[in-house]
């Protein structure tokens, strides 16, 4: 039986790094000083390479109105530390993408303050957020970005026109292609003229090489859906319902789904609806289909148990695949205003959520607010009332598609020359709250006891150890993103805990684990901080050297046999 336990037990020691990811809810923000408060928003997330997360939105200064607006990137670790920050000149970061050489492109728009209109702004950014090239373009702003198949990006915002007679009150979509360093490949502007209001919130390139894109049209009134080619034509054009379009992703099956204010539809490859959805008092900002073909939805709602007159709440609702509500949440701070303006699912089948909270009961101090809830929603039940179950309905709408003709017009506007630069933020980090999952017990509590935990944090007593740190990161980046260490993961959280309620109870085997684990946390480190290639060449040095260490030892024993056979013997 003892043999049974320790075989067992040095099993699930060498699975120990693909314990699942701990939840966590936290804000970002500067501390409020008289006469001026802060604003702090996010807009764009997305989870990287390295398992942590980055993310865009702004900083604002707040005197009577919004005023000294900051391009805002954050980069966090997994559990939502802040590894760097940066602010970049006047403006407002709206999207940002890991790019593939495992930088950052981020696009906006330049403001000292909202009144008027900026300038459109593209920022490509190192690893480590120093600005590699930038481009900016008079008269507009961007909402949305995309690195190509081919390497380049694509940019959506909208586009001013000069009317003397009508100031600012004709904005059409804008659509650039950019090459990988920045040059203008084509600009279009697709609108009417003057007295129409049409804005860009979302494009995606679609697997034909086109481009897929989201907004609204003629002061808001409905959806406004744009079909475009590789180069920029038209290839349909579609009309939808009342509002705005918020958000768009091209579906697995060619079609696309489509969220806003009041709005989901699921339209096929043509553009026609194949279902549409409203959900009661409820506005979506960003929306993504998850990996079981359903979808995940992020915004505000009034629809939930703590409502009052004038607020609103942090919401997130899973849908299937047919628009069917499987769960709902909201995440409340009892203050005003709070929405999600970002969402994605991250590798372990949870959601990374950015947003920002009215997180001091007023109106001028917002906060962001990122969140990484769990495959259903939850957190922890530690975060008591954070965590509340909203009640918007899923009802049916008869919405048609209405045809538009619009017809894309070039434009010409050449980048200026710019000298934005980087420059450190103070933004501080607040735990909301956290579901430890893996890493929960008592740091304290070395001495055994139930920690209702995981073999690591057994083992080495804490979820803040540097080796469960270590193991943690070689398991997001690594064995998450795989469906092999996906498998292991659910294998792992199903047979875990009572090994590390054993663990915990003695010490002996506190320190046979950490034995057992110490050439897994060298492995890991060593992929997480050196790579694979160095990895498997320190590896095969290692194994060259213990074969001829062996070899050695092997033909000294014989020839000290061969002299000596009964010496040897004896």
């Amino acid at each position: 039986m003892k043999k049974i336990i320790l075989v067992a037990t040095f099993f699930l020691a060498f699975t120990s790094f693909t314990s699942i990811n701990a939840q966590w809810a936290k804000t970002y923000y500067r501390s409020p000083d008289e006469p001026a408060t802060y604003l702090e928003q996010a807009y764009s997330i997305q989870q990287t390479s390295d398992g942590g997360y980055v993310v865009a939105g702004h900083i604002c200064t707040w005197q009577d109105g919004c005023q000294y607006y900051y391009f805002l990137v954050l980069k966090l670790t997994s559990g939502g530390d802040i590894e760097w920050q940066r602010g970049y000149e006047e403006g407002v970061a709206r999207s940002i993408q890991q790019t593939s050489d495992g930088g950052y492109i981020v696009a906006g728009y330049t403001a000292s303050n909202l009144g008027g209109p900026g300038d459109l702004l593209v920022l490509k950014l190192s690893s480590n957020g120093d600005i590699e090239w930038q481009r900016r373009y008079e008269g507009g702003g961007a909402s949305s970005v995309q690195q190509t198949s081919d390497g380049g990006y694509i940019v959506a915002g909208y586009y001013y026109i000069s009317l003397e007679e009508y100031p600012y009150e004709s904005i059409d979509y804008w659509v650039l292609k950019l090459t990988s360093s920045g040059d203008t490949e084509w600009q279009r502007k697709y609108g009417y003229g003057k007295s129409s209001l049409k804005y860009v919130n979302s494009i995606r390139e679609t697997n034909d090489g086109g481009y897929i894109v989201a907004g609204s049209y003629e002061f808001y009134t409905a959806y406004w859906i744009l079909k475009l080619s590789s180069t920029g034509d038209i290839e349909w054009q579609r009309g939808y319902g009342e509002g705005v379009a918020r958000s768009i992703q091209q579906t697995s099956d060619g079609g696309y789904i489509v969220a806003g204010h009041a709005l989901v539809l699921k339209l096929n490859s043509n553009g026609d609806i194949e279902w549409q959805r409203g959900y009661g008092e409820s506005s979506a900002c960003s929306i993504q289909q998850t990996s079981d073909g359903g979808y995940i939805i992020a915004g505000t709602t009034i629809a939930f148990e703590r409502w009052h007159s004038d607020e609103s709440g942090f919401w997130v609702i899973k849908l299937n695949e047919t628009g069917d509500i499987e769960w709902q949440r909201a995440y409340d701070r009892e203050f005003w205003g709070e929405i999600a303006y970002s969402v994605r699912q991250t590798s372990d089948g949870g959601y990374i959520v950015a947003g920002n909270a009215n997180a001091h009961g007023t109106r001028e101090a917002d906060d962001i607010m990122v969140l990484k809830i769990s495959s259903n929603g939850d957190i922890d039940p530690s975060c008591g009332n954070f965590v509340l179950e909203s009640n918007a309905i899923s009802s049916y709408t008869s919405h048609t598609p209405v045809e538009t003709n619009i017809t894309p017009q070039n434009t010409n506007i050449t980048p200026l020359d710019t000298n934005i630069s980087a420059q450190d933020t103070d933004l501080i980090t607040n735990l909301i709250c956290e579901g430890l999952g893996d890493e929960g017990g008592d740091e304290d509590n070395d001495d055994g006891g139930p920690f209702g935990c995981f073999i690591a944090t057994a083992a080495y007593g804490s979820p803040l150890h540097p080796h469960v740190e270590t193991l943690r990161n070689f398991r997001d980046r690594y064995l998450m993103p795989s469906k092999l260490g996906s498998k292991l993961v659910k294998l792992y959280y199903k047979y875990s805990p009572f090994f590390a309620d054993l663990i915990a109870r003695h010490k002996v085997l506190k320190i046979a684990v950490r034995i057992n684990l110490l050439p897994f946390v060298v492995f890991s480190y060593s992929m997480v901080h050196f790579g694979p290639v160095i990895t498997v060449v320190m590896l095969a040095f290692i194994l060259m050297v213990t074969i001829l260490l062996i070899s050695f030892f092997r033909r000294k024993l014989r020839r000290a046999k061969a002299k000596d056979p009964k010496a040897l013997a004896s």
